[in-house]
C-alpha cells in the first residue's frame, strides 16, 4: 500500500494545529501555511517497501521572514525526530530522514511573503 497524502496531512495538522496543512501548493490563503506533496520512488524489493519523497513548504507573510523559517525548522523537527518505524494513516513507515538537511529559504511568492523548503525520504512497507 503506498503512503496517501491525506494521512501525512492529517499527522503535519495534528502536530501544527494553528496552521493549515494545504496539499500540493501553497494556497493563496492564508498568509502562514504549510504545504505538502508527495512524489514516488523507486520500489526496492519488490513487495517489500518502497521510496517517498516528501516535499514541505513552510510560507509566513512578507514582514515576518524568521516566522516563516521558525515554521519550516519546527516542521523539520517534528519530521526528523519520527525517523524510527511509525504507522502513519493506514501505512507503515519504517524511516523518514531528511534527504536536503534543514529546510532552505526558497523565494517569495507574488504577494512577497517568504517560503522555505525541506525534502524528507520515506521508505514504507508495501
Amino acid at each position: 500500500m503506498s503512503l496517501q497524502l491525506a494521512d501525512i496531512q492529517t499527522w503535519l495538522q495534528e502536530a501544527f494545529p494553528g496552521t493549515p496543512v494545504q496539499l500540493n501548493r501553497l494556497q493563496d490563503q492564508p498568509d502562514q501555511a504549510i504545504a505538502i506533496n508527495i512524489q514516488g520512488g523507486p520500489q526496492i524489493l519488490e513487495g517489500y517497501f518502497e521510496e517517498s519523497y516528501l516535499i514541505v513548504r513552510c510560507r509566513a507573510a512578507a514582514d515576518a521572514d524568521d516566522v516563516a523559517e521558525a515554521l519550516a525548522l519546527a516542521v523539520h523537527q517534528f519530521i526528523t525526530t519520527h525517523d524510527a518505524s511509525q504507522q502513519i494513516g493506514s501505512t507503515y513507515v519504517l524511516s523518514i530522514f531528511s534527504s536536503s538537511g534543514p529546510p532552505t529559504y526558497s523565494g517569495w511568492d507574488v504577494d512577497r511573503r517568504s517560503i522555505y523548503q525541506g525534502s524528507y525520504q520515506l521508505k514504507v512497507a508495501t
